[in-house]
């Protein structure tokens, strides 16, 4: 069948420690099952970011479909092969989140979040962006 993707919950005060805490540069992929611009997206993230050094980069991957069980988005995903660590964003709360990021974020999907601690970026998109401009924003997070 397809392969075991695992898939947790996570809720808005973990996700924030978790990108505050990173080491690596992390980027934060809000999407959702019925959104056709978040699945044309994430290949071209998980395409560029396994183009870089290995383990260079985080990604993960912030579902937010609440209505789905684990198990719905982990076949989701498996079937459409995602790779990237996933979660289903318990209770979410967008205005929090943006907040402690400091960043504009009213509602709506796709949207990104790219951030490396070690080099103060924070870069931040609420549309769909193309190959060609992940691949920029990556090198800019990445760039010295």
């Amino acid at each position: 069948m397809f392969a075991q993707t695992r898939v947790s919950t996570i809720q808005t005060a973990e996700l924030i420690q978790m990108v505050d805490s990173s080491k690596k540069p992390i980027i934060v992929s809000f999407w959702a099952t019925w959104c056709s611009p978040c699945l044309n997206e994430i290949p071209w993230l998980e395409k560029e970011i396994s183009s870089k050094a290995q383990d260079s980069i985080v990604l993960i991957l912030i579902s937010l479909d609440t209505r789905k069980t684990v198990r719905d988005i982990e076949l989701f995903v498996a079937r459409n092969g995602f790779h990237s660590k996933v979660y289903i964003w318990q209770n979410p709360s967008i205005p929090e989140f943006a907040k402690a990021m400091n960043i504009r974020w009213a509602d709506g999907i796709p949207a990104i979040y790219l951030r490396s601690n070690e080099k103060n970026r924070r870069i931040f998109f609420n549309r769909q962006l193309t190959e060609l401009q992940i691949k920029r924003e990556l090198n800019n997070l990445l760039k010295d």
